[in-house]
């Protein structure tokens, strides 16, 4: 094993073992908490929803360094899973943000890796609470063998000198972020053979000049890893 590819796997492994002290103090933690708040008990079974995504990240980012191809798929009812997003978000901004959905067909099926789709639609709506939207709004629709999910939100306008460029790696408009998240999104986009765009700018409502930033994702209904 070469030296680099030690580092990789020993900074991998420590990650992992934080995180799983992360887990369990968190489970432990729920036991002192009675069932009567019940708000309490969501946010830290969220925390430790989000332990196990940054555990389950921690995996993939070293299978994509080892360029791994192979991606396990299932069937995902949008409709539902997009519900699940925002009811996930709700607890955790129950009041800071409006959180929107169109609804959509019922029956729309997806096939994709689902915990990458969590972590891409994740990443998109914390950057819009990075962003101080106030309201986000999600519309799902599909066309002939595509599915498209759009995601919008009023939070500050991506400058128009790093709309192109916020897919890059490293490339970030948040004075303390990584660069890393949009890249990571486009990437399992991409990975499911769809593509990904983001518009920015002005609309117009009742009179009232919003912003307006959206991030339309398409997706071919059935996918073949």
């Amino acid at each position: 094993m070469k030296r680099e590819e030690l580092i990789r796997d020993m900074a991998a492994h420590a990650a992992k073992n934080k995180v799983d002290i992360v887990i369990m103090g968190t489970e432990r933690a729920k036991k002192f908490i009675g069932k009567d708040n019940q708000k309490a008990l969501e946010m830290l079974e969220i925390a430790i929803i989000e332990a196990k995504k940054i555990k389950k990240l921690n995996e993939d980012i070293l299978l994509f360094v080892k360029e791994f191809n192979n991606l396990e798929t299932n069937e995902i009812n949008i409709h539902t899973f997009i519900k699940e997003e925002i009811k996930k978000f709700q607890i955790t901004y129950p009041e800071e943000i409006k959180f929107l959905f169109n609804g959509g067909p019922k029956n729309i099926i997806l096939k994709a890796n689902k915990f990458l789709l969590a972590l891409a639609l994740d990443t998109i709506l914390e950057n819009a609470v990075e962003a101080s939207a106030s309201a986000i709004n999600f519309s799902v629709w599909q066309e002939s063998e595509e599915v498209f999910i759009k995601i919008s939100n009023n939070g500050e306008l991506i400058p128009e000198d790093m709309i192109h460029k916020i897919f890059q790696p490293l490339r970030t408009t948040k004075t303390k972020g990584t660069g890393l998240g949009l890249f990571m999104v486009e990437w399992v986009v991409e990975k499911h053979k769809g593509n990904i765009e983001v518009k920015s700018g002005i609309s117009y409502s009742k009179k009232e000049q919003l912003n307006s930033i959206e991030f339309i994702i398409r997706f071919p209904k059935k996918f073949a890893p």
